[in-house]
């Protein structure tokens, strides 16, 4: 986090699962998923800080990484991300508001969604475990 923050950091690579979000919060480095697909698509269309990489092979992902060092790849056109999850600090700190109220309340929390919709049922069953 620190050298993604330093200034130094320009491009990440990434195989995807979260850092193409998390990247977003660091405004001078973009980030090369190197996937056939994401399902993270609005780090590229609306935020404009991230391009997939297919990875055909190693010398097509050296040249993504050129094109984007030499500035050929069209990253955000205005120079700067677009903010699309919330401000830093400011969604956890929300999510954090809810929860702490809705456990305030007294909210029955389900942790799964068959718990939820009314699948679940307990059986009182006496068998011994192995």
């Amino acid at each position: 986090m620190e050298f993604l923050d330093s200034g130094e950091c320009w491009l990440e690579l990434t195989d995807s699962w979260s850092m193409q979000e998390e990247l977003l919060y660091f405004p001078k480095v973009n980030s090369i998923t190197v996937r056939l697909n994401t399902d993270r698509p609005e780090t590229i269309f609306e935020a404009q800080g991230n391009i997939l990489a297919p990875p055909i092979n190693s010398e097509w992902i050296v040249e993504m990484v050129r094109l984007a060092h030499q500035g050929k790849i069209p990253f955000s056109s205005k120079g700067k991300k677009n903010v699309i999850y919330g401000k830093p600090g400011e969604v956890s700190q929300k999510i954090i508001r809810i929860l702490k109220k809705n456990f305030e309340e007294d909210y029955n929390f389900y942790p799964w969604l068959h718990h939820r919709l009314g699948l679940w049922k307990e059986i009182d069953r006496d068998f011994g475990f192995l």
